[in-house]
C-alpha cells in the first residue's frame, strides 16, 4: 500500500481532484490538483500558483486525510 491512500484506492481515484502535498505529515504543505501519476512520481498542480510539481509517493494525501485526523 502506498502511504496517502486508503485500502483499495489507487491514485486514479484522485485524478483532477484536490490533494494535499506535504513532506512532514501535513504540518506544512500546499493544496493542489492531482494531474497524473505513475509508479515513480505523482504530478500535482499547485492550487494557487498553477505550478506543476513532481512529488514522491508518500507525500501526497487525499482530502480524507484531514477528515480522519
Amino acid at each position: 500500500m502506498t502511504m496517502g491512500l486508503r485500502r483499495g484506492e489507487t491514485w486514479d481515484d484522485y485524478i483532477n481532484k484536490e490533494v494535499f502535498v506535504s513532506t512532514d505529515f501535513c504540518e506544512t504543505g500546499f493544496d493542489g490538483i492531482l494531474i497524473e501519476w505513475d509508479k515513480d512520481k505523482i504530478v500535482v498542480k499547485h492550487k494557487d500558483t498553477g505550478e506543476l510539481h513532481e512529488c514522491k509517493h508518500g507525500t501526497v494525501f487525499g482530502e480524507w486525510w484531514f477528515d480522519d485526523w
